[in-house]
């Protein structure tokens, strides 16, 4: 176990327990600091989270008695809450008998929330897709849904009166968006972890001297905070964060544009327009003692319009503190795990309530936001997130294995198959996920964690299967699926073995390789094992793995699949003989006129490819009843099957938001007799996001179309599409503002092979769609959508009697506008000089309006703008020169 001490002397340090955000991050499990009098200091570290964070020693939890200044051992005073007990903590002394290990305050987690969500809106924003207010059901809350495409970033560094910065803005830049491979940064752990579906970029701001997505800010009214461990009220310090958050985003708005980023003009900042974020000046309490702090959080406001930037709302924001308890900056993995939060919707699986660890070392979500390589600080390799979290954001595409198929386990990360899903009658609310956690890429960070002795022995890890036992119906639909106040957790280990301690346990141990299914440790799992693949409720599952390999980065285990009796079998019909031809859908397809005799099975193939979505099977009209049933990759069975509809009559739907690639095979199964009854079968294939100057690689089939986009803004010029180089024939089409169609379009481009080019010299503002559409197939085109961009420089001055101010650009061609407004007795004119040192426009007209547009003609070079005051009286202007 890796320590840092702090050796400082905490003279006003309170006991306290704290309520602040529903999301927040644990404790750094390795963090110590030293209390006490200087000849009587003591090691206790700090354990909890936001909402309730405390400190212990050897496990005992100790409050600072305020009147004598000592630290003593807790006791539990009559409102639940924690006083001193009159007991010293002192330093290599035995704890007396009586004192009780783990106290912590008696209110409950709906309370905690209550009492910083209070209002509807803010518990509207308590939790979700990141993307707008989670309007689902509880009881769905956690059904799997995609979360994909760029994701704008802005990271506002605050410093205040009393407290100024430590790092320097390049640092922040170098933690959060550096893309260069093997880096740890925030950019690439998301990148890894999402395949390539979330890009994080910084937004674009107008402040010197700072990165792309960072802005420095000080509030020199603001004193820092200090709410870390603060004792105050929930409207006590919602009021403290709310005041210096407003101040921040106004100081903010000086470089950056908030208005622009509202893309539907709602009012609003939601999570896909802008994820805001803050760095505040000092430190975080999460690893340290040291003053002045805050805890890392994600919080909302808790009434429309609490909290502004630049005259729009922002619902949501997430904030960590600068530096750590060595005054280091503080690690990525906070961040990493905020923007889980804050980004993805994902909720905490550490144990909210405190109980035990939760997930423990084995999830971003829980304590693997603190994850290490040996000599590492905490938290700089966070861990991979756990297989529930990719699969719930559809990130990972889990494999559901046929009866009795051999599996193969690459380590996690390495493929968007890798988790193996076991989902029965039980569907979405109850089952299991398994997957290779092994020592490369992120999970490197449980290095340390997971190679600790056992019985006075180390075994290096080398990974293992993790099972993981999923239920979605914990909870009240907020932050709390994962906390011990429910009937049991949500996401959990199954533990193969407890010798080194259980994650499940109050005096819990945060992971160890021997909770992991291997040969030579446990390498079966079914229904008579302990632990067992039994649901909740003891039934058998009819889940199992046996011979599980040795661990490495390649496993392999051998399946039994099916979900136990998988459900009642729709109507009871016999299922059929299975023997009927199989028809294959193209898609979209429609079949009409369809008839069949009772109890008997019509069989249908649609290939879903990878990346489509909203997959959907219905039959309707005729008379008759018939039912669906439908399974991957093998024919479907009344008793065997991923999906079913069995409602009376022929009006039956099954629907998959997010399905994984492979051939559906559809089973229609004839209860009565059916006739003139209808089918269609679809899905769909999603826009595909293009950066302008950025290619994509692009492969298709004959017969078969991809569609993208571009969004397009106002005073873009010479937008160019074209599909090029690789083999075999692809077509483009293009439309605007809508989809285009092989048959219906407003632009093609439709040459011999690949070489495709369309340009549009003055491009209305708006999205591109283009489809790319196979003549034959064809392999590794290159589609690039680009377009050129002008420069807007705005400035403001005063000018006395025939004063003047001169502006230089450097102009790459293309036609130069500058508008002049000013305002008192002066006089305002204009003037252009061109690369040559001569002037080739001016606005001399009398008042203190004036404008210029003048076209270059592709003359690139160094122009002067010059606003004279051709007056002897003074002026003020307000001045805006847009160029490329």
């Amino acid at each position: 176990m890796r320590i840092t001490a702090i050796y400082a002397l905490i003279c006003a340090l309170v006991l306290c327990f704290f309520w602040t955000s529903a999301l927040a991050g644990p404790a750094n499990p390795d963090a110590v600091v030293w209390l006490g009098e200087e000849n009587g200091r003591f090691a206790a570290r700090i354990v909890g989270d936001e909402w309730v964070n405390y400190l212990e020693k050897d496990g005992f939890t100790i409050v600072e008695n305020e009147r004598t200044g000592r630290w003593e051992y807790a006791a539990r005073g009559k409102r639940g809450g924690l006083i001193p007990s009159g007991i010293e903590v002192l330093p290599n002394q035995e704890v007396p008998v009586g004192v009780q290990k783990h106290l912590r305050p008696g209110r409950s987690y709906k309370e905690l929330r209550q009492s910083y969500f209070p209002t509807a809106a803010a518990q509207a924003e308590d939790h979700g897709h990141g993307v707008q207010p989670m309007e689902r059901a509880a009881h769905h809350k956690y059904d799997p849904e995609l979360v994909a495409g760029p994701r704008d970033l802005l990271f506002i560094r605050v410093a205040f009166a009393d407290q100024g910065f430590d790092t320097m803005a390049q640092d922040w830049d170098d933690l959060i968006f550096d893309d260069t491979p093997g880096r740890k940064t925030v950019k690439n752990f998301y990148e890894d972890n999402s395949f390539g579906l979330i890009q994080t970029r910084g937004v674009a701001h107008r402040q010197g001297g700072q990165p792309r997505g960072i802005v420095s800010v000080r509030l020199d009214n603001i004193n820092h905070p200090n709410t870390g461990r603060s004792n105050m009220s929930a409207a006590q310090k919602y009021q403290v964060e709310t005041r210096w958050i407003n101040a921040a985003l106004a100081e903010a708005a000086r470089f950056v544009d908030f208005a622009a980023m509202d893309d539907n003009r709602d009012g609003r900042l939601t999570l896909d327009e802008t994820v805001v974020y803050f760095i505040v000046a000092g430190y975080d309490a999460a690893s340290t003692a040291k003053t002045p702090n805050v805890w890392g959080h994600k919080w909302s406001a808790w009434r429309r319009g609490d909290v502004m930037a630049g005259g729009v709302e922002l619902p949501s924001w997430a904030l960590n503190g600068e530096l750590t308890n060595d005054d280091g900056i503080h690690p990525m993995g906070v961040i990493a795990h905020e923007l889980g939060h804050l980004m993805c919707g994902l909720p905490d699986l550490y144990d909210i309530n405190r109980g035990n660890a939760g997930m423990g070392i084995f999830s971003l979500m829980a304590g693997g936001s603190w994850g290490y390589e040996p000599g590492e600080r905490g938290g700089t390799t966070p861990v991979a997130m756990d297989a529930w979290s990719r699969y719930f954001l559809q990130w990972s595409q889990a494999r559901q294995p046929a009866d009795g198929e051999s599996l193969d386990f690459d380590a996690a990360l390495r493929d968007r198959e890798t988790p193996v899903l076991f989902q029965g009658g039980k569907g979405n609310d109850e089952f299991f996920l398994v997957e290779n956690r092994a020592p490369v890429g992120w999970d490197r960070g449980m290095i340390p964690r997971l190679s600790q002795r056992v019985n006075g022995q180390r075994q290096d890890w080398t990974g293992g299967l993790l099972i993981q036992h999923i239920d979605t119906t914990q909870g009240n639909g907020g932050n709390d699926l994962n906390s011990s106040a429910n009937a049991r957790q949500g996401v959990t280990v199954v533990e193969a073995s407890n010798v080194a301690g259980s994650l499940l346990a109050q005096n819990y141990s945060m992971g160890h390789h021997t909770h992991l299914f291997y040969e030579g440790n446990v390498d079966q799992w079914h229904a008579d094992t302990t632990p067992g693949s039994r649901y909740y409720d003891g039934s058998d599952s009819g889940f199992a793995l046996f011979n599980i390999s040795a661990p490495g980065i390649a496993m392999s285990a051998d399946t039994r699949a099916g979900g136990g009796d998988g459900g009642d079998g729709g109507d009871g019909g016999d299922g059929g003989d299975g023997s009927g031809e199989v028809v294959t859908l193209s898609n979209p397809a429609e079949l009409v006129g369809l008839r069949a005799a009772a109890k008997t099975m019509a069989y249908y193939k649609l290939s879903v490819p990878s990346g489509a979505v909203n997959l959907r099977f219905e039959t309707r009209g005729g008379s008759g009843d018939a039912d669906l049933y439908l399974q991957r990759n093998q024919r479907a069975t009344t008793e065997q099957y991923l999906a079913k509809s069995t409602d009376p009559a022929t009006n039956e739907v099954i629907q998959i938001a997010n399905p994984t690639a492979g051939d559906y095979f559809l089973a229609v199964h004839a209860w009565s007799a059916y006739n003139g009854m209808g089918l269609t079968a679809s899905y769909q294939i999603p826009d595909r996001d293009l950066v302008n100057g950025t290619p994509v690689t692009v492969s298709g089939a004959a017969n078969q179309g991809q569609w993208f986009k571009i969004d397009v803004p106002s005073g873009a010029r010479r937008l160019t599409l074209s599909l090029s180089g690789g083999s075999g024939d692809g077509e483009l089409f293009v439309s605007y503002n809508q989809r285009p169609e092989r048959f219906s379009h407003q632009w093609a481009s439709e040459q011999p092979g690949n070489a495709e080019v369309m340009v549009f010299e003055e491009p209305a503002a708006g999205t591109y769609y283009a489809l790319v559409w196979g003549y034959s197939d064809f392999r590794d085109a290159r589609l690039l959508a680009s377009y050129e961009v002008g420069v807007t420089y705005n400035d403001s001055g005063r000018l006395g009697g025939y004063g003047y101010t001169d502006y230089r650009i450097e102009v790459g061609g293309g036609t130069i506008n500058v508008d002049l407004t000013g305002r008192g007795s002066g006089d305002a004119d204009l003037y252009l000089w061109g690369p040559s040192g001569r002037i080739v426009a001016a606005s001399l007209q009398s008042g203190n309006n004036a404008q210029i547009n003048y076209n270059t003609n592709g003359a690139a070079g160094t122009y002067w703008v010059r606003v004279y005051n051709d007056s002897r009286y003074s002026v003020s202007y307000n001045l805006a020169i847009q160029y490329r």
